[in-house]
């Protein structure tokens, strides 16, 4: 389920890149790479703040339970904002682009705070 969940990010990164990039006036290619190289840098950031985050469960092991279960919430709070606002768009019949973005952002926010809740707890 990690792996799913990081290629979940990685993908969500690589379909926005070009979306965000896209007044650079640069390749579509190009824009796709700078998107996966940010996915694949958000992953290891990830990765580190879980390591960090081991040390912490082992000193303070109720306060990092209830920060991680915060965090979780937060992260679903704002994907399920997300999802609306992409409803939204496309009940209103906006851009593909725009719909595209806030599903890409609502898998990013999902991933993030699952990870930090699964790391801290």
């Amino acid at each position: 389920m990690v792996w799913f969940v990081r290629a979940l990010v990685v993908c969500a990164f690589a379909l926005v890149g070009p979306i965000i990039l896209r007044p650079n006036n640069e390749s579509l290619v190009r824009n796709v790479i700078i998107g996966l190289m940010t996915g694949l840098f958000m992953i290891w950031l990830s990765s580190l703040v879980g390591r960090v985050s081991k040390k912490f469960r082992s000193k303070w092991p109720i306060g990092v339970k209830r920060a991680g279960i915060v965090l979780y919430g937060l992260g679903i709070a704002i994907a399920v904002l997300c999802i609306g606002l992409a409803a939204y768009g496309a009940y209103q019949g906006m851009p593909g682009e725009y719909i595209a973005a806030m599903a890409s952002f609502t898998i990013i926010y999902w991933a993030a705070g699952w990870g930090l809740h699964r790391s801290l707890t």
